[in-house]
């Protein structure tokens, strides 16, 4: 930390470096996103063998990316409430609760897509079609 508090980064390779940073610290500290980039690369693999067009592997990383952001998003809320107020907060609460709620429904959303393009391709594939 700058002497005078937090300050800019100084050019894009040091921004860079915080991002990785941040991605580490998410990556330590939250097993759902684990779990996560789990479902997203095992989905990505079935893309692959399944040979979806262009445009479905295109939403399906979309979805992903939205699903995966807002979890960094729902951890660096997590992480400036708990820092702002270390004692029980009802507000605190309910805003990471809407964070949370809000990852939640980007991966309902994830899995409709997913089905979407992957179930008529089994069907086919396991001859129920």
């Amino acid at each position: 930390m700058h002497k005078r508090g937090w300050r800019k980064s100084k050019n894009f390779g040091e921004s860079l470096e915080h991002a990785v940073r941040g991605l580490r610290v998410v990556w330590v500290s939250e097993s759902n996103l684990r779990y996560e980039l789990i479902a997203a690369l095992s989905a990505v693999v079935v893309a692959f063998g399944l040979r979806v067009s262009t445009w479905e592997f295109l939403l399906l990383l979309i979805v992903i990316l939205i699903v995966l952001c807002l979890e960094l998003f729902n951890t660096a809320l997590e992480l400036s409430g708990d820092a702002l107020m270390p004692r029980y907060n009802k507000k605190m609460k309910m805003a990471k609760d809407v964070a949370a709620g809000a990852v939640l429904l980007a991966s309902f959303g994830a899995l409709v897509v997913g089905l979407c393009i992957f179930l008529p391709r089994f069907m086919i594939l396991f001859g129920l079609a």
